[in-house]
């Protein structure tokens, strides 16, 4: 697939001759901009052109509705029929493995069947109890073997198939990455959907506005002076409504259940993949189970904003939840005490007040 270009942007760099070059693309199905400091306007297309054909080829292996690609393959295969993989496939799957395990089910690339059921990859439906309960049959690793050996996946479960869109924006920054510093590059801002990737600090390429999770299009903090990655999970921005109820299109693959609205999570990492996955894994875990699961893990870095009445409330890690600036009145920062070394308890949600 070749990246539809959208937009390009030439400014100065600053006292040296080095210029900004920014280019945008739609791939994986949404926006993918990117914003580098290179040498001239020449290299600098040079390496964007390169960025977005990795993505492209990202794109060929792993979107699950196209046939031609590797999980579509494998949604397609018998049960019991091995489907070769790609270098890329097999350690996209292999690491969304790990981070099933680390988040105790939490985040499940197998879910799937769950979104097949709830329509969440379309206009939606309410499911019974019993689609439901069938659909949790064909979630989990137990339907997959994943071999290390052949660098090859086989499903057992005839309604098992594995959502790529789980950790694909997240590794696709991660190869971004590669392709960037590989030429060179030391500044960068790439907005992958909403997933940021920052190279280099100190200017306004790294500040990042955070979305309040009742509406999308308004910032509710702003974040500045950010490297790495930097990825939100919400559900209230992407819903559908049957017979005038709302349903998010994030599902629990522990319950069946589309995650209740309570706000949004924020991660920053180094890791483009462990903040796409830890950021949907918090919201699902929801701020109460989320602060607890990051009491015992004080490298994880993120912060939780709950809707709390008519405002919306900063939580998690400490030094990051000072460092947000409040873009609106209704912005505001946990004033609950800490219940570990850096770490800022939560207010009830919306739901629960």
């Amino acid at each position: 697939m070749h990246p539809v270009l959208l937009a390009a942007l030439i400014s100065a760099g600053g006292p040296s001759s080095d210029v900004w070059v920014e280019r945008e693309a739609v791939l994986m199905g949404t926006r993918l901009m990117v914003r580098i400091e290179a040498p001239s306007e020449a290299a600098a297309g040079s390496i964007i052109d390169r960025v977005f054909a990795r993505v492209a080829e990202l794109e060929s292996r792993w979107t699950t509705g196209t046939s031609g690609s590797e999980l579509f393959a494998l949604r397609e295969a018998e049960p019991g029929s091995a489907v070769p993989l790609s270098d890329d496939t097999y350690e996209l799957l292999a690491t969304a493995w790990s981070w099933a395990d680390r988040t105790d089910g939490a985040f499940e690339p197998t879910v799937g069947p769950l979104v097949d059921v709830w329509g969440a990859g379309d206009d939606g439906r309410v499911p019974d109890d019993v689609v439901v309960d069938r659909a949790l049959a064909s979630v989990g690793r137990r339907c997959f073997d994943l071999s290390p050996s052949s660098r090859a996946i086989s499903r057992h479960c005839p309604d098992a198939w594995i959502d790529g869109g789980g950790l694909g924006k997240g590794a696709a920054l991660g190869a971004i990455a590669t392709v960037l510093e590989d030429a060179g590059v030391a500044r960068a801002r790439v907005d992958f959907g909403g997933q940021v990737l920052i190279l280099g600090r100190g200017d306004d390429a790294s500040m990042v506005d955070i979305a309040d999770p009742r509406d999308r299009e308004r910032p509710a903090f702003r974040w500045p002076d950010v490297a790495g990655s930097i990825a939100t999970s919400a559900q209230d921005e992407r819903t559908f409504a049957i017979d005038g109820d709302a349903y998010g299109r994030v599902i629990d693959p522990r319950s069946g259940a589309p995650v209740e609205p309570w706000g949004s999570v924020t991660v920053r990492s180094d890791d483009p993949v462990e903040a796409d996955a830890l950021a949907t894994a918090l919201l699902v875990m929801g701020p109460e189970d989320g602060i607890r699961w990051m009491a015992a893990r004080p490298e994880v870095e993120a912060v939780l904003l709950v809707v709390s009445g008519g405002t919306i409330v900063a939580c998690g890690r400490e030094s990051l939840v000072r460092a947000l600036a409040p873009m609106h009145a209704g912005a505001t920062r946990s004033d609950r005490p800490l219940i570990s070394p850096d770490l800022r308890a939560c207010p009830g949600s919306s739901r629960s007040e």
